[in-house]
This record gives structure tokens, sequence and C-alpha cells, in this order.
């Protein structure tokens, strides 16, 4: 017996005020998905099925018919982190912190103070964080940021997507927004250090 962890369906119908039109759509998905399930013997427990339902938590986010953010509950763990003692307490930060970073502008420029202080260590290290100048506001900086996660929406069919692009000596960072009439909205953010090769290139270009 096959157990699969953590299955979504959704059906863009399901946004009409046509109430035929949403059933009919979503059974047919429903119907679809179960049938592959029984065919890789794939089991369901029913009583952690949700049917029907404008709005889920799902892996970390909430997602409803506008869009995704963060889960509150989840995200609430994070920015309560007042100080991290150890290096395993720094990495698992990092890792919660990455996890949400399409939510974050520029995290890319952000977290390089605090990347370098697991450099060569173990994974399970607990010897203390030594900190400086430089990385406390690199913990202060990705705190605030993440403080002030974007909210991510969904494209529509119609509307103009525009890709934003910005680097600095050791880090790109993209947004992707989609235009409208009225507003641009963002549907993800990007970012990346550069490496070595990279930032060399642009110090000769720069030269």
């Amino acid at each position: 017996m096959k157990f699969y962890e953590d299955s979504i369906i959704a059906s863009l119908a399901w946004m009409s005020f046509n109430c035929q039109q949403k059933s009919g759509s979503s059974i047919r998905h429903l119907e679809s998905i179960f049938t592959r399930f029984r065919k890789y013997g794939i089991a369901i427990n029913e009583s952690k099925c949700e049917f029907d339902k404008d709005s889920i938590d799902f892996l970390g986010y909430t997602i409803n018919s506008k869009g995704c953010t963060t889960h509150r509950d989840k995200f609430k763990v994070i920015l309560e982190y007042s100080i991290l003692v150890t290096i395993s307490e720094l990495r698992r930060f990092l890792c919660m912190a990455n996890y949400y970073h399409r939510f974050i502008p520029n995290i890319a420029t952000i977290l390089p103070p605090l990347n370098q202080l697991l450099v060569g260590e173990n994974k399970c290290d607990k010897r203390e964080v030594q900190w400086n100048i430089e990385t406390e506001k690199s913990f202060q900086d990705i705190r605030d940021a993440m403080a002030k996660a974007a909210h991510l929406y969904h494209p529509s069919a119609d509307s103009k997507l525009e890709l934003g692009t910005d680097c600095s000596d050791f880090a790109m960072g993209e947004v992707l927004q989609e235009i409208s009439s009225n507003c641009s909205r963002a549907l993800g953010f990007s970012s990346k250090k550069l490496s070595p090769n990279i930032q060399l290139v642009i110090e000769l270009l720069a030269a």
C-alpha cells in the first residue's frame, strides 16, 4: 500500500457564480485524481480530507482564490526568534527563512553574513554563534523583511506580465508582476547571490 502526503485539488470554475458549473468541474477533477490514486494503490485518510473550501492552509502557506501568503502560525514561529544561540539554531532559522524566499524581495542581499557563519560547520553543531555588528544587522534585517512578507497573487488570464530585475555587486533579484490598468501586483520574488566569477566579471566591466 502506498501513501501520499499533502494533495490539493483546485478548480478555476470555483470562482464562478454558476453553482452547477462549480459542482460539475470540481467533481470531474476529484474523479480524475481518485482514479489515479486507485490505479497506483494510494490510500486516502478520509478524516483528513476537506472539500468545498475557499481558503486552505497547505505546506506552510495559506491559499485562497486571490493568491497565496505565508501561514500565520508557521510564520509566527520564525518572527518570534529573539536571539540564536547555537550554530544548529541558526541553520534551522535560515532553512525556514529560505523556505519563504519567494515572498521576500532581495533576500539574497540580506542573508550572506548569516550564511557565512555556517561555512564548514556541522549540521548539529552546538557551539555558540559568534555575533558581530554585521551578522546582527543581517539577522534584524531578515526578521524585518519577513514581517513585511508580500501577499502573492494568482495571475489573471487577460493581464500582462512584467519581469523586473535588479543587480548589485554581489547579488541579483527579480520580481514577476501582473500589470493591469489600475495597478501592479506581485506574483513572486527571486534573488540569488552571485558567484565569485560573476562578481569578478562585474568588477572588470565597471573598471
